[in-house]
């Protein structure tokens, strides 16, 4: 009798009807089983390394309460809502292993369905399955989806195993599950109220941050300091709204604390960070390392040393910031915004590492090891050289220990007169100069120059090909050795006597100033009909300029630069460096002037230089159309360059030393020697369509094509030029380079 109690009692526990009402029952030791296997299942899923929240600990707590939760509930979850959800789990799960795991769960729950049996430590076994392999589901569309399909997969199995447990066991259920979304509520309207109470202060402080990261640019340390110190106020007050008590429930909340823990991480990064970038600007005083009296105190530049090492330390500090604050389960905006920051930061940095390196430079540049030598050329682009313009005039500026001191002035005859023998002299490279432009002078057949190489010394348009010249032929020219070259235009002089002041010329009517040096210099001096005269007057302006500069104060080193990196730009104002680290540091700063890389790609450049020995190339405009069409069938490309060159001069009543020339031309005909740089090889050349024979060539890594144009005062002509060739580019790309004209010339670019 106490047998068959025992049989009828387990019949009971492990088979019910499952239709509409009935609920599946647990037996005590049922119980205990599922709360074992929930409290495993719990700590497996919290082991799975998933991030609702992105903080370790209290997604290792969220993702083992609810995995146990789910787990406990399936114990009496109906079957098919079981086969429902590892249907669901599997199709959408990462790997092999876990789609198995899935299509197991499924066919123990259809047969629990079929044998209708209640097992509930099957069913919780199955609800374990279920957690796992949603722990694992793979990415879809878009960032949250497989979250999105896990969170209902899970939600609908915890429902419909709670609704099926006693009326006293689903009250407290609830209960918990309506304390939890009250806890989730107020953490959601809470973080509300702090989004909306940071906005403000994190707009402010963003907006701050680039303006102090453009003045840092720019050279204004002190406008700079102070921006970074409100930056980081702003960004101060941001982080105490975001990560006040008051929001600390918004931690508990999935994705919604991604977004306050990126903000609260990124303010406080950056208040950080831009609270010792303030600081340590306003170390630096740029009084200190102003040009007065001829003196630049070295120490006072090594002691930016520190400063600027400490700036270069929190600004790299802002990436990890950011880094930090960087979450999957941000939205794309929001991304974007931490990769523009991220970009405007490496871009700033660059250039402080410039700065750095250019701290860590200049005291040897200024004589901290011994004198330094240099030599300025002044470049006059009336007569134009392939660089920009004839170097008529030069000044020697030599640096020790600070104290610079113009040590002497004079004209291009000078040099070429200059030296032991001026018959001897010799270069030994660039090779693209001696093989390009020997013909100019750079190479007689017995390997010396000619005695008039320094009118042409300009020519090659690479100012460090151009430089290197100088500085091998001006020792044997009656100078000493070089450390470095300059080179500047009228625009360059110009900015110059911004800081010197005007300049009173004798025989000459009115001052000459920054404002009217540049017109002087191109086509007033030659008014001076004397040749003496006009030379004398070129010599008092610079000798008089650089007396005044040396005698009184340079602005800040920030403000200099300003006003000289436009020139550097426009091929108005050039250095070259003996020593190879001070050479990298101009090409990184764009002051090298060198001819740009192809790196594959397409490229146009034009240069004119004067062969009529006159000043005609003030008058001269220049306008360049360079089309490019590919052919998709075979890849090649081929390129036609229209030059078209206005030769704008009025020779009347102009004096002969501009219009005339030694050939017998009309006064007033600019004779050209064109060269056309491209980045594929010649195919044919016109002039007025008549066909060309060019002399062609390779140089600098591009295709020279050269020609002599003659341009009749008031007269256009056009030059065409058409190359061909395969690019190595993976997209067509094409560089070009400008030379410097007192007429800018125009360049229109087109490619099918």
């Amino acid at each position: 009798m106490a047998g068959e109690q025992q049989f009828r009692a387990k019949v009971t526990d492990t088979i019910t009807t499952v239709g509409t009402g009935r609920r599946n029952t647990l037996s005590s030791r049922s119980t205990i089983f599922v709360g074992v296997i929930s409290v495993v299942g719990g700590i497996a899923a919290a082991l799975c390394g998933l991030h609702p929240t992105g903080s370790t600990a209290i997604d290792a707590v969220l993702v083992f309460a609810a995995a146990a939760a789910v787990i406990w509930a399936s114990a009496t979850a109906p079957w098919w809502v079981l086969v429902a959800a590892a249907g669901v789990a599997a199709a959408f799960a990462d790997g092999w292993m876990w789609v198995i795991l899935g299509v197991c769960a499924v066919g123990a729950g259809a047969y629990i369905g079929a044998r209708k049996l209640n097992l509930g430590e099957v069913r919780s076994v199955i609800g374990l399955a279920v957690v796992l392999v949603c722990a694992h589901l793979r990415h879809g569309a878009f960032q949250g989806l497989s979250g999105l399909i896990g969170v209902t997969v899970l939600a609908a199995v915890f429902v419909a195993g709670v609704v099926r447990r006693p009326r006293a066991v689903r009250r407290k259920t609830w209960l918990v599950v309506g304390g939890v979304c009250l806890v989730g509520g107020v953490g959601i309207g809470a973080m509300a109220v702090a989004a909306l109470s940071a906005r403000a202060p994190l707009q402010q402080g963003s907006r701050q941050a680039r303006a102090a990261l453009d003045a840092l640019n720019k050279g204004n340390l002190t406008d700079a300091a102070e921006k970074f110190k409100v930056a980081s106020a702003s960004f101060r007050n941001a982080d105490d709204d975001l990560d006040a008590w008051w929001t600390q429930p918004a931690r508990l909340v999935p994705v919604l604390a991604q977004y306050r823990n990126a903000g609260a991480v990124l303010a406080d990064g950056a208040a950080s960070s831009l609270s010792t970038v303030a600081a340590s600007l306003g170390q630096v005083d740029p009084q200190t390392v102003r040009m007065q009296n001829g003196v630049i105190d070295i120490a006072s530049v090594r002691a930016l040393t520190a400063p600027l090492s400490e700036v270069a330390t929190a600004i790299d500090a802002l990436p990890d910031a950011i880094d930090e604050a960087r979450s999957p389960w941000l939205v794309k905006p929001v991304t974007r915004r931490l990769d523009d920051l991220d970009k405007q930061i490496a871009n700033n940095r660059t250039k402080l590492s410039n700065a750095q390196e250019a701290v860590r430079l200049a005291p040897q540049m200024l004589g901290a090891t011994g004198v330094r030598r240099y030599l300025i050329a002044f470049l006059t682009p009336a007569e134009a050289r392939g660089l920009g313009g004839f170097m008529g005039n030069f000044a020697e500026v030599t640096i020790d220990n600070g104290k610079v001191k113009v040590s002497r002035f004079g004209r291009h005859n000078e040099l070429s007169a200059g030296g032991p023998d001026p018959e001897a002299r010799h270069i030994g490279g660039p090779a693209a100069v001696i093989d390009h432009w020997a013909g100019f002078g750079f190479a007689e057949p017995d390997g010396t120059t000619s005695s008039d190489v320094w009118a042409n010394v300009t020519m090659p348009p690479d100012f460090p090909s151009t430089a290197d010249v100088i500085a091998q032929l001006y020792p044997q020219s009656g100078g000493q050795r070089l450390d470095g070259v300059f080179a500047m235009m009228p625009e360059a002089v110009a900015a110059l006597m911004r800081y010197s002041g005007p300049v009173d010329v004798p025989g000459v009517d009115q001052p000459i100033t920054a404002d009217n040096v540049v017109d002087f210099i191109l086509k007033g001096q030659y008014e001076i009909t004397q040749k003496d005269e006009r030379l004398d007057v070129l010599d008092t302006i610079a000798r008089t300029t650089f007396q005044k500069l040396l005698a009184g104060a340079l602005p800040e080193p920030a403000t200099v630069g300003r006003d000289f990196a436009p020139l550097a730009a426009k091929g108005e104002f050039m250095a070259w460096s003996a020593d190879a680290e001070e050479e990298q540091l101009y090409i990184t700063v764009r002051m090298a002037g060198g001819f740009p890389a192809l790196n594959g790609g397409d490229g146009i450049a034009v240069t004119v230089d004067n062969a009529g020995a006159n000043k005609l190339d003030a008058y001269l405009k220049m306008d360049v159309h360079y089309d490019a069409t590919k052919d998709e069938e075979n890849g090649s490309t081929s390129s036609v360059a229209t030059i078209t060159l206005t030769n704008t001069v009025r020779p009347e009543g102009m004096p002969d030393y501009v219009t005339s020339n030694p050939y017998g031309l009309p006064k007033g005909t600019n004779r050209a020697y064109v060269s056309v740089y491209t980045g594929m090889p010649f195919v044919a050349a016109s002039v007025e369509g008549v066909p060309q024979q060019p002399v062609v060539g390779d140089v600098f890594g591009w295709h020279l094509t050269n020609l002599w144009v003659d341009i009749p005062p008031g007269s256009t002509k056009t030059v065409t030029v058409t190359v061909a060739g395969m690019l190595n580019a993976p997209t067509y790309t094409v560089v070009k380079k400008v030379q410097a004209l007192p007429i800018a010339p125009t360049y229109e670019l087109s490619h099918t």
